[in-house]
């Protein structure tokens, strides 16, 4: 028997409530998403090509030469999804040389969305030693790193088909200039994939200009190594 359209508007209606109409829906976050998310995050990363190929209007001088290692963490003082984070800068007078280390913890928050929160260690001198070895990494615990940022300036990521979407909103996160004596926002975006990532970040100042980063859809494109 043929539906009414009385019917047909029901299951319609019936359909946008259940989100099953809505192709860019936000799923809540399961641990399966954590897993595959943790496998694209772990790696070697290079942007060498991106200083190879750069367009004219990009001029490659504008990009370091950056090289990540990421490494997933697995201590038994440390449940869960954590991952160990090591840009290095690269230039031929200075060889290869330790910009930033990180601690990432990635988890499920209670509305279901799959976050991460970055920890430094306390120990500066960190990062004269350089890449820390499997064993230091087995055993390390949450009294060896501290959190800079507030959860403010949390790391929210979306799947987006067969890539990962994660940024920090600069709505949120509020942080003080180190060097300046000024509020700003900061943010940061990056796109994880099979053959690599890209990323970008900075801060705006609280009138919306650029403080330092890199502008809307420029990023640092690293190729899996």
């Amino acid at each position: 028997m043929p539906i009414t359209l009385q019917q047909a508007l029901f299951f319609i209606v019936a359909c946008l409530l259940n989100n099953t109409l809505l192709p860019n829906r936000s799923l809540a976050a399961d641990e399966s998403q954590l897993t595959q998310l943790m496998a694209l995050m772990e790696g070697e990363f290079d942007n060498a090509e991106q200083l190879k190929n750069a367009p004219s209007k990009e001029p490659a001088h504008e990009y370091d030469h950056l090289y990540q290692h990421r490494v997933r963490i697995s201590s038994p003082a440390l449940p869960g999804f954590w991952l160990y984070s090591q840009i290095n800068k690269r230039s031929p007078d200075q060889g290869s040389t330790v910009y930033r280390q990180t601690v990432s913890e990635f988890f499920i928050d209670s509305k279901g969305l799959l976050r991460s929160r970055v920890w430094s260690f306390k120990d500066e001198s960190m990062k004269k030693r350089g890449l820390p070895g499997t064993a230091f990494l087995q055993k390390l615990d949450k009294s060896q790193l501290i959190q800079k940022l507030s959860d403010d300036c949390l790391n929210t990521w979306h799947l987006r088909g067969m890539q990962f979407v994660g940024t920090i909103d600069p709505d949120s996160c509020v942080i003080q200039s180190r060097y300046q004596n000024e509020q700003r926002r900061l943010f940061s975006e990056e796109i994880v994939f099979d053959g690599g990532l890209w990323s970008r970040e900075g801060a705006y100042r609280m009138n919306g200009e650029l403080a330092f980063g890199l502008e809307e859809n420029a990023f640092y494109r690293f190729q899996r190594q």
